[in-house]
């Protein structure tokens, strides 16, 4: 198609500029571009077809070799991999004439079919466009979350978080996002899939093979002050394309400083964190935030009472101590993600033992989690139990590599002998959970199953603890009283997995909405290529849960009591939610503890109470 069009238009051009000139003047150049100009653009065509199904066969090896839960997929999806691929290798040979962003949306296409928030593609792309403006939706209806004021025009100073939209670009808001979810992020999680959707309608990127608009579309809104419908026509802050060709992807080094302690080798940064966290992040300005955001440091929580003190700015979390309308006195921590190190895991211990004589009970809110480390997840539990709390195993993909650093990390471990050898080699953490001669003993048993698994002819293998077989109550500070987990559909892997741990050994409430289900620690790859592949993600592990082996992988974390927020939610300071929460924290504290009462006096001012630093 593209030849003829690129012909015809050719000789247009020339007839045009001969003007009244003998027809047979022109049989020559028609000559020149049907034999010779023609048969080169078939052959370039010819050729990038033939690239992307190379390209497309070397990310099939990859999935082939280490993404674990294909047979679970295959079991509770019916989604085959060989199958998947080919229907991918079919459409790109389906396409009339291949550009690079057909590739693109083939490749992300086969990816969401996978239904795993692991399993992401992006690509070298500088096209993008956004709107100043969030949703988030309840009961079938849809209010603005955030507005970025310095980009919203001066005409639509009547704007205000609350107001409800009613129509899109001409489509009712709610078709609007049903179709945005099923065309391009349905991974069968309908909760899930739809804050995504809700977040996708107002920025778009090349950078992940969307559908990126430009010029105006038209906002329907009802006011939340006025109740009266308005229409207005916004234009999208479009950027265009600007990569012509898009350069090799640079290959990093592994290369590791001499002295690094053992346990901050990359190999052992288990990450359990959905690549969506940075899709989203790409497009955020930092004109205020907003509380439905992955990874804000604020969620849309309201406050639970009377605060009595508040962390520092400066603190990694946002934290208070409030007395709620029952006159309790309930501790408030907010995990915006599982993302942090040694500096976090001291501030995390110093305020657990500022509220453990201060407060009756703990609620750790970590709604909107995009998840992060295992170890630095795993050291935040030592504070929060007294007890050891079993953990889940993982059946984890092997291949050389695997191998080899099993050989390497057992030669050096087993010459450690002592709690000071220990910390001397290893480091003082695993990436937050604090370094010990057991840790050193679980290691040793860990990569020597990885040999044993191997040595047998696996490339799976079985369930096994991923190096710690269970978080041992921190030898300084613990908290024993009763704590509520926060949680819903837009929290991911490591936020899945936190839940998991502290329901399953009975440790916490769990309050709120099932979560996303992503259930495996996740990889990131990527090759030299002419195609804008910049890189992708996999899941390379399946996480069962201790009690049963049920898998998280598409299921979630089930809350003890479910709560999901309603239109009223959003138009009135999430005050249902608080009540709920409420009606959950009242039986708790008369089980648990009928007569305790921190330590301090009635009108004791906490708030000259700081955490040293």
């Amino acid at each position: 198609m593209i030849y003829c069009i690129f012909i015809n238009r050719s000789l247009s051009i020339l007839k045009s500029s001969l003007g009244h000139m003998k027809a047979k003047l022109l049989f020559p150049f028609q000559f020149f571009i049907i034999f010779f100009i023609s048969p080169c653009l078939l052959a370039n065509e010819a050729f990038l077809r033939q690239e992307m199904v190379e390209d497309l066969h070397f990310i099939k090896k990859n999935f082939q070799i280490k993404y674990v839960p294909a047979e679970w997929k295959w079991l509770h999806l019916g989604w085959d991999l060989n199958q998947q691929f080919a229907n991918a290798e079919a459409e790109i040979h389906q396409l009339s004439s291949p550009v690079l962003k057909d590739y693109h949306k083939v490749l992300n296409k086969l990816f969401t079919s996978v239904a795993d928030y692991h399993v992401t593609v992006s690509f070298h792309s500088t096209e993008r466009a956004s709107l100043p403006f969030h949703v988030h939706g309840a009961e079938g209806r849809y209010f603005i979350t955030w507005i970025d004021e310095e980009r919203l025009p001066g005409a639509f100073s009547d704007w205000a978080v609350g107001d409800e939209v009613i129509a899109f670009d001409g489509q009712d808001i709610e078709k609007a996002i049903y179709h945005l979810r099923k065309s391009a992020y349905d991974r069968l999680n309908e909760k899930t899939d739809q804050r995504i959707a809700e977040r996708a309608l107002t920025w778009r990127s090349g950078r992940f093979a969307e559908d990126v608009p430009q010029g105006e579309v038209e906002i329907v809104l009802q006011h939340k002050k006025t109740a009266q419908q308005r229409s207005y026509l916004l234009t999208w802050d479009y950027r265009p394309e600007q990569i012509k060709e898009n350069p090799l992807p640079a290959l990093t080094s592994r290369a590791l400083p001499l002295k690094q302690p053992f346990f901050q080798r990359p190999y052992y940064k288990k990450m359990m964190m959905t690549p969506l966290y940075a899709q989203f992040k790409q497009g955020e300005r930092h004109t205020g935030e907003d509380i439905h955001n992955l990874g804000a440091r604020h969620s849309f929580v309201p406050l639970l009472g009377s605060v009595i003190w508040q962390s520092d700015l400066d603190c990694p979390f946002y934290a208070y101590i409030c007395e709620t309308p029952h006159r309790q006195r309930i501790g408030y921590v907010r995990i915006a993600t599982y993302e942090g190190g040694d500096e976090e895991i001291a501030e995390f211990e110093q305020m657990i033992d500022f509220f453990l004589p201060r407060t009756q009970a703990l609620v750790i809110d970590q709604v909107n989690n995009p998840g992060g480390s295992v170890f630095y997840k795993y050291g935040l539990l030592t504070f929060l139990t007294d007890k050891p709390l079993e953990l889940p195993k993982y059946k984890i993909a092997l291949t050389q590599e695997e191998v080899m650093e099993a050989f390497k990390a057992l030669e050096a471990l087993k010459k450690i002998t002592s709690e000071e050898e220990a910390l001397e080699v290893c480091g003082p953490s695993l990436y937050g959970y604090p370094v010990s001669l057991e840790l050193v003993h679980s290691s040793i048993q860990y990569f020597q199953f990885i040999l044993d698994e191997w040595e047998m002819g696996k490339y799976i293998t079985s369930p096994v603890h991923l190096i710690v077989k269970a978080i041992l109550p921190n030898s300084r500070v613990t908290y024993n009283k009763p704590i509520i987990v926060l949680i819903n559909e837009s929290d991911f892997s490591c936020a899945d997995n936190f839940p998991c741990i502290l329901q399953d050994n009975q440790r916490a409430t769990i309050f709120g909405a099932r979560t996303a289900g992503a259930g495996g620690t996740v990889v990131g790859e990527g090759h030299p290529n002419r195609l804008g592949v910049a890189g992708y993600s996999y899941t390379n592990s399946l996480l069962e849960r201790h009690l049963d082996g049920t898998l998280i992988e598409n299921l979630g974390v089930t809350p003890d009591i479910t709560y999901e927020l309603t239109a009223e939610d959003f138009r009135n300071g999430y005050k249902g939610y608080r009540v709920a929460l409420q009606q959950v924290i009242d039986p708790i504290l008369k089980e648990a503890h009928p007569n305790d009462r921190p330590l301090f006096t009635e009108n004791q001012d906490l708030r000259r109470f700081k955490l040293s630093r």
